[in-house]
């Protein structure tokens, strides 16, 4: 896995810096090089020259090349054959260097481009060829290819329009097919194109129609793993970024542990020396080596005290603004000092749920969005205001937790001052959902409404407005009605997710 998380690192350098991409080729190519021969080697050995070629190399990238040829030929890679086709185009004629797998292997690509050029005559010699060779095989390691190359001959006649001979290869092909290429797309692929063309040469429609419906099936579901092994691997890219940046920050705290531990073992025997007459100085480096051996402990507790005394300040923050509201006099200077309290709270709220759970860089965004509404229900004194909050189990980074808290606080404290003048049975409502990689967040009362246009750029809010608009933004995001009584607050998923 890491050696393929080198590949793509190199292949995204590969347009931009040769240099950095020979270096992750060639990272890849060294844990590849303790296995025998595969695809994956032989792909590394093409990029290294690519590589070369870009730099101007052109001896050191035709070795590279040749070592690309005699791994895709060692491992009978029909993987390699196929991506890399013009690798092998020099020795199209000279087919006797190879064994007979091999042969037999470029010959099947060889009269499939024909066939897809509608060359019938090219393809069926090369087909036929190729099943010659085949032919050897007595333990049924080829039977994938046989039954490839007679449904690709069936397909020949067919455009021949020698349909006795194209039924007679489909049957062929039957006869090699096992129960463990049952979930082979491929393979089904090959035998449902053959079906639908034989039946609708011969005219018999309904069963055309049937194998069209199967091939298209088949053709949708090796299109959606396609799409998820992309995904897999966007994901596995992303997270082995992270983990070679920890890695890197590891390495420099060992790197520095072991120069500290070189010097104390070299002060040591100095010292050592002139033990007798240097005893108080001993004994001071035995104290100063009993102080850095304690050094981890502490630095392990370093991050919990931090953390404490994030949610100290915040709170002696909170103490210092309820102080100062205490000696005013004006309502309106009163409620902005309240509302900056509970955007405050709000971040403590979610200092102490990261800290206070089992992971240091999520959120469980259902359970602390609800944290902060009960927060703000309670400071304005509007218990009795119903809640309903349907997420389901997400969790975002903290920066983008952060941001959806301070918007439902703006928003939820505008409910509470607005919304519910007159309302029997007020409610407050927040759903959530990932749809097309994008997250969904609905904020809903049931109280009088806003106007629409409070959330156009040109009109100008109060502080709550400008923060709720700066947090949207920080989250690459949009906020709109959905009615006069819905927010829609739409963002990207990717990156969010964790």
């Amino acid at each position: 896995m890491l050696a393929e998380a080198y590949y793509l690192f190199g292949k995204v350098e590969l347009p931009k810096d040769l240099t950095k991409a020979a270096e992750w080729y060639s990272k890849s190519l060294q844990l590849l090089d303790k296995r025998g021969p595969s695809f994956e080697k032989g792909r590394l050995f093409m990029n290294l020259g690519y590589v070369a070629k870009g730099n101007k190399l052109p001896d050191l990238a035709e070795s590279y090349f040749d070592l690309a040829r005699k791994t895709f030929i060692e491992a009978k890679s029909e993987r390699g054959f196929k991506q890399f086709s013009g690798l092998f185009k020099s020795t199209k004629n000279k087919l006797q260097d190879f064994d007979k797998g091999t042969q037999a292997q470029i010959l099947m690509k060889s009269g499939t481009e024909s066939l897809n050029q509608k060359k019938t005559f090219a393809a069926k010699r090369d087909l036929t060829k190729s099943l010659y060779l085949f032919s050897d095989d007595k333990t049924g390691d080829f039977n994938y290819q046989k039954i490839f190359c007679h449904n690709r001959l069936a397909l020949a006649y067919i455009l021949e329009d020698s349909l006795s001979e194209a039924f007679r290869q489909m049957e062929l092909a039957k006869q090699y097919n096992r129960t463990e290429f049952e979930n082979n797309l491929t393979i089904q692929s090959s035998f449902t194109e053959a079906n639908y063309r034989y039946f609708q040469a011969t005219k018999q429609w309904k069963k055309a129609l049937t194998e069209y419906e199967k091939l298209s099936n088949i053709k949708t579901e090796k299109l959606e793993k396609d799409r998820e092994a992309a995904i897999s691997n966007l994901y596995l890219k992303y997270d082995t970024n992270k983990k070679e940046e920890l890695l890197k920050t590891q390495q420099s705290v060992i790197a520095l542990n072991e120069k500290n531990l070189n010097l104390q073992r070299w002060f040591l025997i100095g010292l050592g020396t002139l033990l007798v007459a240097l005893g108080g100085t001993l004994f001071y480096v035995f104290k100063l080596y009993k102080s850095n051996k304690h050094i981890s402990q502490r630095n392990a507790l370093l991050l919990t005290e931090q953390n404490h005394r994030v949610k100290n300040n915040l709170q002696f923050i909170s103490s210092m603004l309820n102080v100062q509201k205490e000696t005013l006099r004006n309502a309106g200077a009163t409620r902005e000092i309240e509302g900056i309290q509970l955007r405050i709270e709000s971040m403590a709220i979610l200092q102490r749920t990261l800290y206070s759970g089992k992971e240091l860089s999520k959120i469980n965004i259902g359970d602390f969005i609800e944290e902060v509404i009960d927060n703000v229900l309670i400071s304005c004194d509007s218990e009795y205001i119903e809640t309903e909050i349907r997420i389901p189990e997400t969790h975002l980074s903290t920066d983008t937790s952060m941001a959806i808290g301070l918007i439902i606080t703006e928003l939820c404290l505008n409910s509470c001052k607005y919304a519910f003048k007159g309302i029997n049975n007020p409610l407050i409502s927040v759903t959530m959902q990932e749809q097309n990689r994008n997250i969904l967040l609905f904020y809903t009362d049931n109280g009088i409404g806003m106007d629409s246009k409070i959330l156009n750029k040109s009109h100008k809010g109060g502080f709550g407005l400008e923060m709720i608009r700066l947090q949207v933004e920080q989250l690459n995001g949009s906020i709109q009605f959905e009615n006069i009584n819905t927010i829609k607050i739409e963002f990207p998923s990717i990156n969010t997710m964790t």
